[in-house]
């Protein structure tokens, strides 16, 4: 279940000034209260929506909405409003979503790398995660050979991306016995292709 909703939390006043409460007389005795109303998502702030407040006076205690207040603190409000800043914290979840998809994205340069690298040193074990015509498998190399290596497919096609994460278990018992040879050069122009779209490597 996803818990969402409207929350407020205080915003940042560049400046306090002290007004005359028009309630009980007291001069500098009113100050703006100043929040940030936010959607959140399991309480973490998504985003800030608008801000709000109050004027309060410390000796009578008396509070008054923007639309309450008399004409001599509206103007007051307004500026402190204005000038009020949103702290970085309402802005969590796209912050939390711009490293995530960073991470994401390392990750993936990262594999890419590896993957160039390990082409051109094509060692046995290697497997290699491949994009056909008819969906997702695995090829294995069972032998290095000078510039030809030998591979065996897996016995498994997924159509789907989801269902490939569930066949790359690399069990030996889940390849053919069938074996074929590729030229290093060939293996080079399927990875150029995007048919070569991963080389994992025992560590």
């Amino acid at each position: 279940m996803i818990i969402f909703g409207l929350r407020s939390g205080n915003a940042r006043q560049k400046q306090s000034l002290s007004y005359d409460c028009a309630h009980c007389g007291t001069p500098e005795s009113v100050q703006m209260h100043l929040w940030v109303r936010y959607f959140h998502i399991f309480w973490i702030p998504v985003i800030p929506l608008y801000k709000s407040g109050q004027s309060q006076c410390r000796h009578c205690k008396q509070a008054l909405d923007a639309p309450e207040m008399p004409q001599h603190l509206v103007q007051g409000y307004q500026t402190a409003r204005k000038q009020a800043g949103i702290s970085v914290r309402y802005f969590s979840w796209p912050i939390i979503a711009a490293l995530f998809f960073g991470i994401a994205m390392i990750a993936v340069m990262t594999d890419s790398r590896k993957t160039d690298t390990f082409i051109q040193q094509p060692l046995a074990g290697d497997v290699y995660e491949i994009k056909g015509d008819d969906g997702y498998t695995l090829y294995r190399i069972t032998e290095v050979n000078g510039d030809t290596v030998i591979m065996n497919p897996h016995l498994f096609t997924a159509e789907k991306l989801s269902a490939f994460r569930r066949l790359k278990n690399y069990d030996a018992e889940e390849y053919s016995d069938e074996t074929f040879p590729l030229a290093k050069n060939e293996l080079l122009v399927l990875r150029a292709d995007g048919v070569i779209r991963k080389i994992n490597r025992a560590e």
